[in-house]
């Protein structure tokens, strides 16, 4: 948790990459890696 508020500012720009299940999460100073369960969603 501590990682992704290192992410947070008023300014923020974020880029994001989806693989193999992980999250990665990156500004300019900071990077987070967080692990995620794809659910998939049907309409």
């Amino acid at each position: 948790m501590q990682a992704l508020a290192a992410l947070a500012s008023s300014n923020m720009s974020l880029q994001s990459m989806i693989e193999d299940g992980q999250l990665a999460l990156s500004s300019a100073e900071h990077e987070a890696l967080i692990e995620v369960e794809m659910t998939t969603l049907k309409a």
